[in-house]
This record gives C-alpha cells, structure tokens and sequence, in this order.
C-alpha cells in the first residue's frame, strides 16, 4: 500500500499539504497518516512528575481531536469519500524530525509532505527552519508544499543534479511514479562548474542504473555551468512548465551550496513549485513502489 505520512502544525500552508497528500493517496489507493508534533506542556522546573504527565495527556487529546476535525474537513473541501483514502491520526512529541522520521520508518511510508515553513522568508530555509531540518534528516522522500499550492498534478518535473556528487538511490521510483501518472516530461539540469564538465547525459544514466526507465518517457537535458548557475537555474525553471523540482542533497552542505539564496528567493517568488527531496540513504527493508 502506498502510505504517505502528512505533517500538521496546523497553519494554514500544512492544511494545503495535507489535501496534496489526500489528492496523492487518492490516485494510488493510498493511506495517509496525518500527525502532528506537540510541543511538551509549560510547566515550572518545581512541580511534581504527575503534574506534567496530566498536562501533556490532556493536550495530547486536545491536539487528537483538532486534528481528527481538520481531517474531516479535508474529507469534505475534497470531496473524496472514506473507503478511498484510508487514514489514521497520530499525534508525537518533539523534537520535529526525531519524531517525523521515527514514525516514517516504523510505518514503512512512501512519502513524507509537508508545509514550506517560512517558504517566503528566505532567511529562515537558510539558517533553520522545519523545512530545512526535515530536509537533513528525512530518510524518505520528502514532498514540501508552498504556500498556496493547489494540487492538479505535475507537469514537467525538472531534476536538478550535480553530476559529480550525485548517487542512485531508491526513491527515485517515486519521480517515476509520477511521471507515469501524469504523463509528465523529465528535465535533467545538470549543475556542473564549467561547461567542459558537461557530463554525456544518456552515459551519465546509464551508469546510475536510470537510462533504461527515462527512455520511456518524454525527456530533455540542459547544463547550467559558471558562476551565474543559479540565476540561470531560476530563469531556466520560470521558463518551462515545471510543476516540480526534484533534489537530491547529499549532504547539509552540498544542500546549501545548491539551494542558497538565489533559488530559494526564486522559489519563494513562484510560490507555486513544490520540491520533492530524494535522501541519499533509504532505510533497509523499505519496498520500491509497485
């Protein structure tokens, strides 16, 4: 079963990642486990252990059962019925990614989505926020919703790499997954520091084991190279039909030495592309998609 973990703080742009992920799991027949991190309850450095544990269970069921109405709620903007989207609600404890990436992995899901925490606050993607901690630590493929977002589908899904760092890795499938479904293009832009370093684009994928299943579908490459690649990655995404970028981060680093600011303001501005982060690693035992 296609299962998709949906993270809520309850804000406005989680509630437009919440229905991305009800849309997602009603195509594939999927579940949808909708969670939300609670903060622990205030309570002085003097009270007795028995005071905090009643505090935090009874905001636990208080975060449970906003939930549980949000999901309702979603049910209902959708119009999708029970019996198509299976569901069930958890609520956890912080920290954030602890807790998030735990769940994934104990509930073997397919995909993790979630709101762009400060998505129109450049400096907040850069120097910590949600987004970019779930980003470092998410050992699933990672979806991040913009503010705004109104799910159709994906058109172009263009994958953003640098060759010389990149590495096969299993959540590909996904990127595939969708490209299927929606009949989507798949545009490779390659990152690469001079123009001679242009990789020969079937060989490159070939040697990732990913040419055989990219020549299914339509497909393009381009290079972006010198000291402008970002600028000329924000021209090259605002020019095509890009309904999704896909990175493949391979370290804390590497990631912001790609999504520094030029692409996340660029990102920003759009306030329509969602991002699909691929991890390097993929926990053992986790299935491809069927």
């Amino acid at each position: 079963m296609f299962r998709i973990l949906a993270l809520s703080d309850f804000s406005a742009n989680a509630h437009d990642a919440l229905l991305v992920a009800m849309r997602i799991a009603q195509l594939y027949g999927g579940e949808v486990i909708f969670a939300h991190v609670m903060a622990h309850p205030f309570v002085p450095a003097t009270a007795p252990q028995s005071l905090f544990s009643e505090l935090q269970e009874a905001d636990q069921e208080q975060c449970r059962e906003k939930l549980r109405k949000e999901v309702q709620v979603l049910f209902l903007e959708t119009g999708i019925r029970h019996k198509e989207v299976m569901y069930r609600v958890e609520i956890v404890p912080t920290p954030l990614v602890e807790s998030a990436v735990g769940l994934s992995e104990r509930l073997s899901v397919n995909l993790i989505v979630m709101g762009n925490s400060g998505a129109n606050v450049l400096k907040r993607i850069i120097t910590g926020s949600n987004t970019v901690q779930m980003i470092d630590g998410a050992t699933r493929p990672l979806l991040i919703v913009p503010p705004g977002f109104v799910f159709r589908g994906f058109s172009d899904i263009t994958l953003v790499i640098r060759p010389q760092h990149f590495k096969s890795r299993a959540g590909m499938d996904l990127v595939f997954r969708f490209a299927r479904t929606f009949r989507s293009e798949l545009i490779f832009v390659f990152i690469v520091n001079e123009e001679e370093n242009r990789p020969e684009s079937t060989g490159f994928l070939a040697k990732h084991n990913l040419w055989d299943e990219v020549k299914e579908y339509a497909y393009n490459f381009y290079t972006l190279a010198g000291a402008h690649e970002l600028k000329n990655l924000k021209a090259h995404t605002s020019s095509t039909a890009t309904g999704l970028l896909v990175a493949f981060p391979t370290s804390k680093s590497l990631w912001k030495g790609l999504f520094s600011d030029s692409l996340t303001a660029a990102m920003a501005e759009q306030n329509k592309t969602p991002l699909l982060v691929i991890p390097e690693s993929t926990p053992a035992g986790q299935k491809e998609l069927q």
